[in-house]
């Protein structure tokens, strides 16, 4: 069945001399004009590929199916498009959270805000200040307790902040790295990622080990499988291993 919509487009009806302006309402029609739902709808958007639109009654927004069924109570501010993992994006008033494609709130109307999921189908969340994470279920994999938290690299690790210090999270919320670094660099291709500890600087691997301990003042990324480094003023180069393949010793 083709499903279309109409409205009974806006008009003007004259009243005791005056001119009275009256709204228009939508409804579902089938493809022989057999009306599916009743005109009281301020919109209807188009259908999304699960079959469902946006529609608004009495100044709020809801879901509605092809057969005219109201998936949601038509209680929320706005309604985003459903995401390839069915889930969408709702808010009321200031407050934002999820739904899935059969109208059940995967999580309570209380966050400040929510991104968009990302395609390890995690997305971040505000919360009093505040964030965290949040998997495609609406279960708090990360609880809103960071600073801030980057974007996943392609090795599953995060850059989380709490308190001016750094450290690493995984895909599951685990903390990989301590929150102890004044500061982490996005991993390089070699696997590698410079820190910064008491004003120094050195290397840490994806599992967080420390390939070189922070010493250097200066520490460069790696170019051809070599990275520049200074300490005291002097200039050497180290190896992916760490190794000093070039004794600092030059001035810089």
């Amino acid at each position: 069945m083709t499903i279309k919509w109409f409205n009974n487009d806006e008009f003007h009806e004259r009243k005791n001399a005056k001119s009275v302006k009256k709204s228009a309402f939508y409804a579902l029609v089938d493809d022989r004009r057999n009306q599916i739902t009743e005109a009281k709808y301020e919109f209807i958007n188009d259908f999304q590929p699960n079959s469902l639109a946006v529609a608004g009654f009495k100044g709020r927004q809801g879901i509605i199916d092809k057969e005219g069924n109201e998936v949601t109570e038509f209680k929320y501010y706005w309604i985003d498009p459903f995401d390839e993992n069915g889930i969408a994006r709702v808010g009321i008033g200031t407050k934002h959270g999820l739904i899935n494609e059969k109208g059940k709130e995967l999580t309570k109307i209380k966050y400040d805000y929510i991104w968009k999921f990302r395609s390890n189908r995690l997305a971040k969340f505000e919360l009093n200040g505040r964030y965290g994470l949040l998997d495609k279920n609406g279960k708090e994999v990360v609880k809103a307790k960071y600073d801030s938290i980057g974007v996943f690299q392609k090795n599953g690790l995060a850059i989380v902040k709490l308190k001016g210090k750094y450290g690493l999270i995984n895909e599951d919320g685990k903390e990989v790295v301590s929150l102890k670094y004044e500061s982490i660099a996005n991993f390089q291709g070699n696997g590698l990622a410079i820190v910064r500890f008491a004003g120094k600087y050195g290397l840490i691997d994806q599992e967080g080990n420390e390939v070189v301990e922070p010493k250097y003042t200066i520490m460069y990324e790696f170019n051809r499988g070599l990275a520049k480094v200074i300490i005291s003023g002097k200039c050497g180069s180290i190896d992916e291993n760490g190794n000093e393949v070039v004794k600092p010793g030059n001035q810089h």
